[in-house]
């Protein structure tokens, strides 16, 4: 598997601190904000990555582990994973942080002595509670080669939190989305 794929399919498991967009309705306003619940995911999680592979076609899946912290100012999530890519053990690691005047996220993600940032909006916002909510972000990129509007979805379901990356290629204009990759983990271990 290239890294190039990987970052991609890392681009999915990522859990983005963000903030709502203006204007965007947030169906719990008062149970807190999207940056205060993703602080909620700090601790060891364990599940496994799933990726489509380009070119056959074919759904793998990979085991995977994430170590879950903030930075000393708690503005930041740092993300230390843990995967293998076939048979290799690989350590990356992901920094998240917010804008919340802008309603958007980075992402810086590390691995081999190489790295790339991406930048995100943030178009929807569903918080209950601190251990169930759901947001969606997106940004205009590449993929596979082609520009394409990329959307990922993060849900978390008590002790447990799904992912999916959705593209529809800016090329095609019959174009739909189609689900690149995602994620299923569960908390093992609280962060203190």
């Amino acid at each position: 598997m290239s890294k190039k794929l990987l970052l991609i399919i890392f681009s999915i498991c990522t859990f983005s601190v963000g903030a709502m967009t203006p204007g965007l309705s947030n169906s719990a306003a008062s149970t807190g904000s999207l940056a205060s619940v993703l602080h909620q995911t700090t601790g060891t999680w364990r599940g496994e990555l799933y990726y489509l592979d380009y070119q056959s076609g074919q759904r793998y899946a990979i085991p995977m582990k994430v170590e879950a912290s903030l930075s000393a100012d708690e503005e930041t999530l740092i993300r230390q994973l843990t995967f293998t890519d076939p048979e290799n053990l690989v350590f990356a690691t992901q920094l998240l942080t917010l804008n919340e005047q802008e309603g958007s996220l980075a992402e810086a993600y590390f691995r081999d002595n190489q790295g790339d940032c991406f930048d995100y909006q943030i178009v929807k916002v569903q918080i209950t509670d601190e251990n169930h909510w759901r947001f969606e972000f997106q940004n205009e990129t590449f993929d596979d080669e082609r520009k394409a509007l990329v959307l990922h979805k993060y849900e978390r379901k008590g002790n447990q939190l799904f992912s999916e990356k959705k593209v529809k290629y800016l090329d095609d204009s019959k174009a739909k989305f189609i689900v690149r990759n995602g994620s299923k983990l569960t908390l093992m271990e609280v962060a203190n």
